[in-house]
């Protein structure tokens, strides 16, 4: 992007968000960060990463947006930027009331606020959104699947009563916000392009981790964590597909690069063995292993669901996406440095 270019990110204190952020500031961007509190500024400014990189004055800002659900809530945060990479969301939760309004309606609102305040603003070239393979694939009925899944794939939003628990919820809210962004990009037609970055469970280290607590919180639950925490997993549905969490981060980036004309969808995912995650920490991690450290432990019930990732790997990245062992073997390097400290 031009010296005079401003990336407003949306979601920088979670995992996909932060590493996007160090991304982006590797890459030389202007960043300008949406926190909801003023205390998230400060936590990421001393982030090990971030105090690495020693950003240039001014290349990293802030700007509070308290509720990204409310009408106009992004209208101020929006003033000169030229892209924008919105990551955040509402993630499942177990504790949660009423899981429509409290995880589905707001990723559908977040998103159509993001989107009609972008339409105010003639300098946004190009909008990225983190979307989820949950969003286009049907996660609980595999077996719908026959053909190879691919990132134009859509499925029609879930009604109310599919929606039970924190999963279904997430499923449902990630169909629902991808359908509303593709009847926006339809319906108004907007000057700038969308694109919509879909990938499967996210594996990899932390960057704001402090404990291995923060590390298997989300998605590495589902790889690393099945060799350390003794989990109910109870009538718990795994589609083991994943990626690594380096390989999303670039690919934001990267959706940002003047190429990639017109509204795009990518797809990061690779098939994975649940089965084998302890195999692939007993040849990195002996040591570990044998301490008890990492243990074969109870799985999830899972299946898959093929997917074709040839789009973001030939155009997009331009490389093959990292595979799984690299996913489990980074993601316990973290956890191990942490269990060291």
């Amino acid at each position: 992007m031009e010296s005079s270019s401003l990336l407003l990110l949306t979601g920088a204190t979670g995992h996909v968000g932060y590493a996007v952020l160090v991304e982006a500031l590797k890459a030389g961007h202007s960043v300008r960060v949406s926190i909801r509190r003023s205390d998230q500024k400060e936590m990421l400014l001393s982030s090990e990463s971030i105090r690495k990189l020693e950003v240039p004055p001014g290349a990293l800002t802030f700007t509070i947006v308290p509720d990204i659900t409310e009408e106009g809530a992004f209208d101020e945060a929006l003033v000169g930027v030229t892209h924008v990479i919105h990551v955040a969301s509402p993630l499942p939760r177990v504790q949660v009331a009423d899981l429509e309004r409290e995880i589905v309606e707001p990723a559908v609102k977040s998103t159509e606020n993001l989107l009609t305040a972008a339409c105010k603003h003639l300098t946004i070239e190009r909008v990225v959104i983190t979307s989820s393979v949950a969003a286009i694939a049907q996660i609980f009925n595999p077996g719908r699947h026959l053909a190879a899944l691919t990132a134009d794939s859509r499925q029609p939003n879930y009604q109310a009563d599919f929606v039970k628990d924190a999963d279904t919820a997430y499923a449902a809210a990630k169909t629902a916000a991808l359908n509303a962004i593709d009847e926006f990009v339809r319906i108004k037609k907007p000057s700038f392009a969308v694109t919509s970055i879909i990938p499967a469970y996210v594996f990899g280290p932390k960057g704001l981790a402090r404990t291995v607590r923060d590390v298997l919180n989300g998605s590495n639950l589902i790889g690393l964590g099945s060799a350390m925490v003794d989990f109910a997993w109870d009538d718990h549905i795994v589609s083991a597909s994943s990626c690594h969490i380096d390989d999303l981060a670039a690919a934001h980036i990267r959706a940002l690069a003047p190429e990639f004309t017109g509204n795009q969808s990518f797809v990061l995912a690779s098939q994975f063995e649940p089965s084998g995650i302890i195999d692939i920490l007993e040849k990195r991690f002996s040591e570990a292993v044998e301490k008890g450290v990492f243990a074969r432990k109870s799985l999830y019930q899972w299946h898959h669901i093929p997917i074709d990732t040839t789009r973001t790997e030939s155009e997009l990245l331009g490389r093959k996406l990292k595979g799984f062992d690299e996913q489990i073997v980074d993601t316990a390097a973290q956890a191990l440095s942490l269990l060291a400290t």
